[in-house]
């Protein structure tokens, strides 16, 4: 069955790291889609964060969509919040 961006978002995390003060995630998109400024929800420990840009290599994006690999820029998470494997 082919993942759309329709579906629920799906972002399995492989880290964090910060970059000028500002903490990134990176991951694949496993299925749904999102845009800078929406709102993330980080499972298992429920902390919201808004995205404010996406990356992937170091084009920046308008969209993320099923199997891009991507680096999201976020605010208020720190970087120790996030652990390898949370979605």
């Amino acid at each position: 069955m082919q993942k759309t961006e329709k579906d629920i978002l799906c972002v399995p995390l492989l880290g964090s790291y910060k970059d000028d003060g500002k903490t990134y995630i990176y991951g694949k998109v496993e299925s749904g889609s999102f845009t800078p400024g929406d709102k993330l929800m980080i499972l298992p420990t429920k902390k919201e964060c808004i995205i404010e840009n996406i990356k992937t290599d170091s084009t920046e994006m308008e969209k993320a969509y099923p199997n891009d690999n991507i680096h999201i820029k976020v605010k208020n998470i720190d970087e120790n919040d996030i652990r390898r494997g949370y979605i």
